[in-house]
């Protein structure tokens, strides 16, 4: 229990840290999150693919994911990647990835991350709209369209299996497509199904972990940014406190929410994190000029892709890229994603001003086994709550509440077993 206990830091300012910061103010603490740069969530969760998407819970390691990887080294259009120059850094990791690719884990797994990421959907709709955080959140479900119903049964299998857990989706003719989301009919042609997921939504990570970050400090607790955490300190195993690049700061209790950087922070107290950087990009595209724009999110499952209207602005967002910590822009990968988006929107490709386009990439913490790493981690009082992948928005909110039952010695609204760390 931590009723008595001091200060609680959490470290990362991301919209996972963010989320894990408010939800121990809005239980009475006082946390005090700390980041490493000038403001938050500026980092991975800046420009990601505007999307809560508990319908897509699959982890990417699925069965016959190895000879995917392999041919991808030789194809620089493959939408998940791997780089030569990462490979000898990758081969721990990149085993475990494949060791966990089997047909009976995948499905595990993607149960698993579905039970977290349909209530976090929800707790986090509910917070929108308690604190009226504007984020351009909109609940307008997302939607897949294949070009045969070949192509769709796989995603209809997946679907069957989510579905008595509470996933809401429908399968729908090219009419019923394009009655949705009317932007498609320029491709009518190409279109042979879709599924409609009812339960996601779209909306502005920055701005809703800056919106839900204010909302913490008024419950009491505190931020400090441009503070990088360098080490977790313990005394006789419990946990004191951190030693950050402005000095020491004590806590009874620590949560490292800090995505790629988690691994190397709870290393030396015995926790063993299997996380990587998996490379996303993004496009974002000034859509207040056109004549028309879509309202509902398309994804392009085959490229890991999706276009998704934020506001007045559309965010072509996805691939995955294993290239180690290397953040420069691939003009290339780039090209993708606006050759992505000309090929659902042909008539909308033609009105982007592309001076009003900004072009992002962020590194995914992706853990091996795809399942986050939520609990306790080693000494007494230190805590984990990382390696979210594609999902880390969509599970931020679920995940933080199970931390928060966790640090308080309660059972948490879902099964933590599957998250712990040293799995």
């Amino acid at each position: 229990m931590v009723n008595c206990k001091s200060e609680v830091i959490v470290v990362g300012g991301g919209v996972v840290g963010v989320s894990t910061f408010y939800e121990l103010a809005r239980r009475g603490l006082t946390p005090i999150l700390l980041e490493a740069s000038e403001g938050l969530a500026t980092v991975t969760s800046f420009a990601n693919g505007g999307i809560l998407t508990p319908s897509m819970p699959e982890p990417w390691n699925g069965p016959g994911v190895g000879k995917h990887l392999f041919s991808s080294l030789f194809d620089a259009a493959s939408p998940m990647k791997v780089r030569l120059a990462s490979l000898p850094a990758m081969v721990p990791w990149g085993l475990r990835f494949l060791g966990h690719s089997s047909r009976k884990h995948h499905q595990q797994a993607t149960s698993n991350n579905f039970k977290l990421a349909h209530r976090s959907a929800r707790i986090t709709q509910e917070a929108v709209q308690k604190h009226m955080i504007s984020c351009d959140f909109a609940c307008s479900g997302a939607m897949k369209v294949f070009s045969s119903n070949k192509a769709m049964q796989a995603t209809i299998d997946s679907a069957e299996t989510l579905e008595p857990l509470g996933l809401g989706c429908e399968t729908l003719s090219a009419e019923e497509a394009i009655s949705i989301e009317p932007e498609l009919d320029a491709i009518r042609g190409r279109i042979s199904c879709a599924i409609y997921y009812r339960g996601d939504s779209v909306g502005d990570a920055y701005k809703y972990a800056c919106g839900l970050s204010d909302v913490g400090l008024k419950l009491g607790g505190e931020i400090r940014t441009e503070t990088r955490v360098k080490s977790i300190k313990t005394d006789n195993g419990i946990v004191v406190g951190v030693e950050t690049d402005n000095g020491f700061v004590a806590a009874s209790d620590v949560i490292v929410a800090a995505g790629n950087a988690t691994s190397s922070l709870v290393r030396p107290h015995g926790a063993r994190l299997h996380i990587k950087p998996a490379k996303g990009y993004s496009v974002t595209l000034a859509a207040n000029n056109w004549t028309s724009k879509p309202r509902t999110p398309v994804i392009d499952d085959s490229m890991h892709a999706a276009v998704t209207p934020i506001g007045d602005r559309v965010r072509i967002a996805g691939t995955a890229e294993f290239a180690g910590n290397n953040l420069k822009l691939d003009t290339r990968r780039v090209q993708n994603l606006h050759a992505i988006f000309a090929d659902i929107y042909p008539h909308l490709a033609t009105q982007v001003d592309h001076t009003l386009t900004s072009a992002w990439t962020g590194l995914r913490p992706m853990s091996a086994d795809g399942l986050p790493f939520i609990g306790r981690a080693g000494p007494q009082g230190l805590w984990v709550n990382a390696g979210h992948g594609h999902l880390g928005w969509t599970m931020a909110m679920g995940s933080a509440e199970m931390i928060g039952h966790l640090i308080m010695g309660e059972t948490p609204a879902i099964d933590p077993f599957p998250f712990r760390v040293g799995r």
